[in-house]
C-alpha cells in the first residue's frame, strides 16, 4: 500500500529560487500539453463522452517535443528544473482525462494558475533511496541537495517519490509517497453486537455533535470562535489598504485595453500572510479532528461494522444557514476517511440510504413524530424520552443490520 507523509521544511533563500522555478514550469508545461489537449478534442468534437482514444497523452506523444524546447531560446529555462517532475505532470494530466471521460460528475482539467497551483512532484529510484538524514533532520532534493527538514514520525518501505508545495505565507512542506509494505486486515464477520451507527452533524457540544455514536461516545466540532473573530478584524483592515500604480502598463483581457499595473503595498502584504495563516490554522483543527473521530472509528477492536449516511453534502451545502457550520462539521472529508480506514482495518461499511428518516423515528417502537428542531423529544406512543441524536445513531445502526440481513449492500 502507498501512503503519503508530511513533513515542513525550511529551505534557503536560493532553495526557494530553485523551487519557484520548478513551480513555474511545471505549470507551463501542464498548461502547453493542455493547449494541445483541448485544439484536438475540440476539433473531434470530443463533447461526448467516450472519446479518449483520439486524444494524445500528455506524457507520451506530447512528451516528445519536450527535449526540443529544452534547445530552443524562449524555453531553455525549463533546464533548471527537475527533469523527473515533467514525467509526474504529464502522468498527473492523463489522469485527469481519463477521470473526465469514466466519470459524468468531473468536468475537463482546467489550467493552472500561479495563485492557486505552487507544487511539483519529483520521482525517486529504487537506487536513491536513502535521501533522508534521520539524525541530522535533512532531506535530498535534486539539483539543490540537502534541505532542513521537521522529522515528526518515521516511517518504513520504498520511497516513490516526494512532492515539494508552497502556501502562500512563506511555508514550505514535502509530501513523501512511500510504497510501506503493509498489508491490509482481513475483513472481519459481521456481528450485531458489533455494529455500530454514526450520525454525523454540525452543532456545537452544547446542541449535538460533529459525529454521535449509537453506543452514546460524542465527538464535538471544533472551537474556532477566537480564530474568526481575528479574521474578521484583519479582513476589515485589509479592505482598507490600497494598491499603488506604478509606470507600467499591460493588456487586459477583460477591458481589451491596456491598463495600469497596481503593486500592494508592504502592509498588504503582511496583513494578508496573517489571514492566511489563521485560515490554515482552522483547517488543520479541522483536519485533525476528523482524523481522530476515523481512526477511533476504525481502530476500535469492539467494532466490526460500521454503518453510515450517504448524504448529499455537495447539495447540502448550497443551503446558505447551515454551509458554514456544515464546513466546520468537514462532514464529507469524514465519511471519505472512515470508507479507506475500514477498509485498511477490515471492517465492513454500510451505507444507509440518505432519505431514511432517522431522526423522526421512534428506536424503541418505531413510531414517527415531527422533531423540528427539538435536541430531545418523548414519544407519544411509548413515552420514551430521546437524545435526537443518539436515537438517530441507532435507528442508523438497525437500518444497517437490515440491509446486510437482507443482502441488499
Amino acid at each position: 500500500m502507498k501512503r503519503a507523509y508530511k513533513y515542513r521544511i525550511y529551505p534557503t533563500e536560493d532553495q526557494k529560487k530553485y523551487f519557484a522555478v520548478c513551480f513555474a514550469a511545471n505549470r507551463w508545461w501542464w498548461n502547453y500539453c493542455l493547449e494541445k489537449i483541448e485544439k484536438v478534442y475540440t476539433d473531434n468534437k470530443g463533447k461526448e463522452k467516450g472519446e479518449r482514444k483520439k486524444i494524445p497523452s500528455a506524457q507520451y506523444e506530447i512528451g516528445y517535443e519536450l527535449p526540443i524546447l529544452k534547445k530552443t531560446e524562449e524555453t531553455a529555462w525549463l533546464k533548471k528544473a527537475d527533469s523527473t517532475s515533467f514525467i509526474c505532470t504529464g502522468e498527473n494530466l492523463d489522469k485527469a482525462l481519463d477521470r473526465f471521460f469514466k466519470d459524468k460528475n468531473v468536468g475537463f482539467p482546467k489550467q493552472k494558475v500561479r495563485k492557486y497551483s505552487n507544487s511539483y512532484t519529483g520521482k525517486i529510484n529504487k537506487s536513491r533511496q536513502n535521501i533522508i538524514d534521520w539524525k541530522k533532520g535533512l532531506i535530498y532534493i535534486n539539483k539543490i541537495g540537502n534541505v532542513k527538514i521537521v522529522l515528526h514520525r518515521k516511517f518504513k518501505g520504498e520511497i516513490k517519490s516526494t512532492t515539494i508545495s508552497k502556501k502562500s505565507f512563506d511555508y514550505y512542506e514535502v509530501s513523501i509517497l512511500v510504497d510501506d509494505t503493509y498489508v491490509k486486515e482481513p475483513l472481519r464477520e459481521h456481528t450485531k453486537d458489533g455494529t455500530v451507527g454514526i450520525d454525523m452533524g454540525s452543532k456545537d457540544s452544547k446542541k449535538g455533535g460533529n459525529a454521535i455514536l449509537s453506543d452514546g461516545t460524542r465527538f464535538n466540532v471544533i472551537n474556532i470562535k477566537k480564530e474568526e473573530q481575528k479574521l474578521k478584524k484583519l479582513q476589515r483592515k485589509l479592505a482598507k489598504k490600497t494598491w499603488f500604480k506604478i509606470d507600467e502598463k499591460k493588456y487586459s483581457k477583460k477591458y481589451k485595453r491596456e491598463v495600469d499595473v497596481k503593486v500592494p503595498s508592504k502592509n498588504y502584504i503582511k496583513l494578508k500572510n496573517k489571514i492566511a495563516k489563521i485560515e490554515d490554522k482552522i483547517a488543520k483543527k479541522r483536519e485533525y479532528n476528523t482524523h481522530q473521530i476515523s481512526s477511533y472509528v476504525s481502530k476500535n477492536e469492539k467494532f466490526d461494522t460500521i454503518v453510515i449516511e450517504d448524504l448529499n453534502v455537495k447539495g447540502m451545502l448550497k443551503n446558505k444557514r447551515s454551509s458554514k457550520s456544515i464546513t466546520n462539521g468537514n462532514m464529507g472529508e469524514l465519511k471519505r476517511q472512515i470508507e479507506y480506514k475500514c477498509d485498511w482495518y477490515g471492517k465492513n461499511v454500510v451505507k444507509v440510504n440518505r432519505w431514511y428518516a432517522s431522526t423522526k423515528t421512534c428506536s424503541v417502537c418505531g413510531e414517527k413524530y415531527e422533531v423540528g428542531e427539538k435536541r430531545t423529544w418523548v414519544c407519544p406512543k411509548c413515552g420514551t424520552k430521546h437524545d435526537r441524536d443518539i436515537n438517530a445513531a441507532i435507528n442508523i445502526k438497525e437500518e444497517g443490520i437490515r440491509i446486510l440481513s437482507e443482502g441488499k449492500q
